[in-house]
Parts: structure tokens; sequence; C-alpha cells
């Protein structure tokens, strides 16, 4: 049913408005669909708010240069962690919408067009979450000290995926960072198996997609739309390495011809081990410092409370 709903939309889109304002659209939707679960209306205003805002920076930013990128990058990375409640009401891929929209911006597409696309899905959004139930579960609000660290290790982590593929002229930095978000959206004990489960999938639904692409038309189109609606009810289910496994060849499926399925297959998994290597590195790293920041000012206090 929600994909059903989200094709319809973006199909709509796409045949009323143009693919520019329909791709916004559905970028904004994939943004809003963990916040539209939060119980609380005021934290789907605010990211429906957000996702509009982030849509916008990155079109507008996009263009400026990299050093104006990364500047861009760590204000959204703040953003962010000012909406981290827990893996099921906070936003969590900030950061690739940014640059999302970012690369839209050299398409020739307009800035109406990046607008009224995020609008049509925030106000997509906000209407589902009135017809989907909420989630029975609302994290209570992180302290000061996990959203610092939280925010500390999305925005170093964001920054070495992005800076690095430029550098090392990797085309595939929009799975790497999709890939840390994910990860880094759980807590920090659970981001170990978060890594795991989605280095599997990813390896599962490669190979999958890999022989399903030397199939001769229709099957890749159909295994594609196959893939989407079942990695949509994994999703739902929480079993969360067959979500992967599915959503693999989804992408893959409709990103490429089949001369080109074995190296988009070996590019995705490339960036999610990357990714979920940095993440775990800097989680550690991250944590670790901040302990030893909180023992010195304890230490410190303690020694001006003595007289």
């Amino acid at each position: 049913m929600l994909v059903a709903a989200v094709g319809i939309v973006v199909g709509l889109s796409v045949v009323a408005i143009g693919p520019n304002t329909a791709q916004a659209a559905y970028v904004a939707i994939l943004f809003l669909l963990s916040p539209s679960r939060s119980r609380d209306a005021r934290i789907r205003l605010w990211a429906a708010v957000a996702a509009v805002g982030v849509a916008t920076a990155g079109y507008l930013i996009g263009p400026l240069g990299m050093p104006a990128v990364v500047l861009g990058l760590v204000i959204v990375g703040v953003v962010q962690a000012r909406f981290r409640l827990g893996d099921v009401s906070g936003m969590s891929r900030a950061p690739v919408n940014f640059m999302a929209f970012a690369a839209l911006s050299e398409t020739g597409a307009a800035l109406w067009q990046v607008l009224l696309g995020s609008a049509i899905g925030a106000a997509f959004i906000r209407l589902l979450a009135r017809v989907l139930p909420p989630s029975t579960h609302e994290p209570a609000p992180s302290t000061r000290r996990a959203r610092a660290e939280y925010g500390i290790t999305l925005i170093v982590g964001v920054i070495v995926i992005v800076v690095g593929a430029e550098l090392l002229d990797f085309p595939y930095v929009a799975w790497a960072l999709l890939s840390l978000c994910m990860v880094l959206s759980v807590g920090t004990d659970q981001r170990a198996r978060r890594t795991l489960e989605r280095i599997v999938g990813t390896l599962i639904g490669a190979v999958a997609a890999t022989l399903l692409a030397l199939a001769p038309a229709p099957v890749p189109i159909i295994a594609a739309v196959v893939a989407t609606v079942l990695c949509v009810a994994y999703l739902w289910q929480g079993n969360y390495t067959l979500f992967v496994a599915f959503l693999t060849p989804s992408v893959l499926l409709t990103t490429g011809a089949a001369a080109g399925a074995l190296a988009l297959g070996v590019g995705r998994v490339e960036a999610v081990i990357a990714a979920g290597a940095q993440a775990l590195a800097l989680t550690i790293g991250v944590s670790a410092a901040s302990t030893g920041v909180t023992r010195h000012l304890e230490r410190r206090a303690a020694r001006r409370a003595t007289p």
C-alpha cells in the first residue's frame, strides 16, 4: 500500500509538473518516513520544515564548490543532531538529501521545482501519518552529551566521506553517505550489529541483482518491483538484514544496465563496508574522547570544591 501510494504521488508529479519536481518529492518522502511514525505532531511538523530547508540549502549551496558544501554539511549535521530522539522518530538522512539536491542543482532543475517537490513530499507524508499507525515506542529525548557525540560522529564521518570521495574520484558517495547515516541512526551499542546486518544484506542483494540483471527483459524490472515491495514489508517487520537484501536489488536493477550490474554491485558493497567501518571507528573514538573530557571536568570540579 505504501509503495503504491508513493508511486502514485511521484507518477502524478512526473506527468503534471515534470521529472525534477517528482524527484524532489520522492527524496523528501524518503527523508520523512522515519519522523512520520512519531506520535508527537510537533516532531512531524518540524521534520517537514527541515526537509524543505535541507532541500533548498542543498540546491543553493551545491554549485558554490566543496568548501561551501562542507560548511553546509556541518550545519545539516547540527540540525539532525537536534532531532536525535532515537531510531524511530529521529531524522537520519539529512546529509544524504543535502547532497542529492546539491547534485540536482547541476541538472538544470529550477528552485521552484525543488521547493514544490519538497512541499508535495512533505504534505504527502503528513497526510500518510494520519492514516498509518504511529510507533508503539516513542524514545525519550537524548541527553545533551548523547546528542553532541552523535552530531560530532555524524559531521566528521560525512565530511570524510564527501571529501575522500572527491579526492579518490569514488562515484558512489551517496551510497556511502546513506550507509553511514543508517548505521549511526541507532544507539552506540547497536551499531556493530547494524553494520554487520547491512553488509550481509548488501552482499546477498548484490549477488542476486547481478544474476537477475543478466535475465532477459522484463525480468529485471519485475524483480526490482517485487524487491521494492518486499523490502518495505521487511522494514515494517523489523528484519533489517532482509530489508537491505531486498533493497539492494531494487536499487541496482533500476540504476544501471546489465553490462554494469557487477560493477554497480561491487561499488555498493565497497561503499557499505567503508561507511560501516568508519561509523564504528568514529563511534569508539568520539565516545572515548567524550568520556575523557567528562572525567577531566569532574576532577577539576572536585578540586575546586575541595577547601
